[in-house]
């Protein structure tokens, strides 16, 4: 048997020590003298539809036991042969399989209420490349390998049906419960009696679309013919990650106060009547610390309303209280961050703010806003936010969220 290496345990109760300090050794004794786990908690194979697509991984199925940190979730999806005609995969494409993520702590707050997209995107930027790609290299043992011919359990992958041929997909999300494997902000402590925790996935009822916007479908065919039910089949996998054996001083769990008593959370609101030529403003919600926003950009609110030239946005910008801008960008400089981030070019319209160097707390300034000003925007024109922050538990009541559209 290998025993975990006992880890330098912090002592005292705070007196002699600042809470910050305490937080510090205590997260750091946890990182090197606790067992991390990964272990299956969650399994579905069958037809979604007799579920209503909907996938609920409660207090049943969680393991309530340990610090946890994140979960995984694998999605294998097959779809129906087209009746005609052919589909081809949207920008964010498979990663639309999950429509919606909704994560609600042991307290009853909502973590996360965002989108497949949103979490592969989060996932990203941490990662500064597309979640789970490989950089291609020269090596035979290095590469795109995973997925191949000679490989049945693709990590990313997408087949379009066909007139007569199934299709099918491959995705892996991380749903993130702390910040990232090193910084426990956010994490549960799941050593508790009679507490309930629910993470809520909902499979994209349906994944093709023939009208319309087609920015959150997987598949888009101006003139396929898409039966009733769109999946013959999926499966769904779940993973808990979770650091056990803490360790322990003076017969209790060592825990960082700090981390367990801060709230990390993925949130959307999709902002409308937006007019050409105009400010408009998407508020920063009070008492929060910003890692990212992102958004996503349709001039049209159809197809074709995703730019890749930035001709339809003037400008972007960081407004604080007396219309102090803290930023004020053009769409290319923008997109040039984001190259120099994620060391790709990401799909059209979207704009990422990454602040997690030094993430904004909005309770420095007043009134936080970034501001859009668009050159073009039609009568059906969207601005798809996402959210990246935390906040503290017992500030979560008191302060003003975002606008109601959200969700």
């Amino acid at each position: 048997m290998v025993m975990a290496k006992q880890a330098a345990v912090p002592t005292g109760n705070g007196n002699n020590q600042s809470i910050g300090q305490y937080n510090s050794a205590a997260r750091a004794a946890i990182l090197q003298g606790a067992i991390k786990k990964k272990q299956i908690i969650y399994t579905f194979t069958g037809d979604p539809s007799t579920v209503n697509y909907l996938f609920s991984v409660n207090g049943n199925y969680i393991r309530m036991a340990g610090l946890l940190s994140k979960f995984i979730v694998e999605v294998s999806a097959t779809f129906t042969a087209l009746a005609s005609n052919t589909v081809a995969e949207t920008q964010i494409g498979r990663m639309n399989l999950i429509s919606n993520c909704q994560f609600t702590d042991l307290q009853n707050n909502q973590r996360h209420n965002c989108s497949g997209a949103q979490l592969a995107l989060t996932a990203s930027r941490k990662r500064r490349k597309p979640y789970g790609a490989s950089f291609n290299a020269s090596q035979s043992f290095a590469g795109n390998n995973v997925g191949s011919s000679t490989n049945n359990h693709p990590l990313s992958t997408f087949t379009a049906p066909t007139s007569g041929a199934t299709g099918s997909a491959n995705v892996v999300y991380e749903v993130p419960v702390s910040i990232d494997e090193r910084d426990l902000t956010g994490a549960i402590f799941l050593g508790v009696y009679g507490a309930q925790l629910n993470l809520q996935l909902q499979l994209n009822p349906t994944p093709f679309s023939a009208v319309g916007d087609s920015t959150f479908n997987v598949a888009f065919g101006s003139t396929a013919t898409f039966a009733a039910k769109q999946y013959t089949s999926v499966t769904i996998t779940v993973y808990q990650e979770y650091y056990d054996q803490l360790p322990m001083n003076g017969g209790a769990f060592v825990l960082p106060p700090i981390d367990i008593s801060t709230v990390y959370q993925l949130t959307y609101t999709n902002y409308t009547n937006i007019s050409a030529g105009q400010d408009y403003y998407i508020p920063y919600a009070n008492y929060r610390k910003y890692i990212s926003q992102s958004v996503i950009y349709n001039n049209s609110g159809a197809d074709g309303g995703l730019s890749n030239t930035g001709a339809d946005v003037s400008y972007w910008a960081l407004v604080a209280a007396n219309f102090t801008q803290i930023f004020k960008v053009s769409p290319i400089e923008q997109w040039r961050v984001m190259r120099e981030l994620f060391g790709t070019d990401m799909y059209n319209g979207l704009y990422v703010f990454d602040t997690a160097q030094k993430p904004i707390d909005t309770q420095n300034y007043g009134n936080l806003q970034l501001d859009l000003n668009a050159i073009t925007a039609g009568g059906s024109a969207y601005a798809y936010t996402m959210s990246e922050f935390i906040a503290y538990q017992n500030q979560i009541a008191q302060a003003p969220s975002l606008p109601s559209s959200n969700g």
